[in-house]
């Protein structure tokens, strides 16, 4: 299978973290998601909302991932199912 490469998400389509820090492609957003607070993860991922996935869905069209993370609202399912997606499927 062939690699692909990462998407890179516009100044206007960037994913805007509620404690500042902007994000234009699912490396930023994992290394985003290791290092934010619960806080900061509950405010964009809870029972009634999933900011990351739809985002992930609908800027960067990846359609497996926002499935992978669909139902998840703890920040170390998310992570851990990005990360295994983007060492199977992206050029890193």
């Amino acid at each position: 299978m062939e690699r692909k490469e990462l998407i890179q998400a516009t100044n206007e389509n960037a994913f805007y973290c509620c404690n500042g820090q902007v994000y234009f492609n699912l490396k930023d957003l994992l290394e985003g998601l290791r290092n934010m607070s619960d806080e900061t993860f509950a405010y964009h991922c809870n029972k009634s909302k999933n900011d990351f996935r739809n985002w992930i869905r609908d800027v960067l069209k990846d359609k497996k991932i926002a499935r992978d993370i669909r139902w998840s609202i703890k920040r170390t399912t998310v992570v851990k199912k990005i990360e295994i997606n983007l060492s199977k499927y992206y050029k890193i």
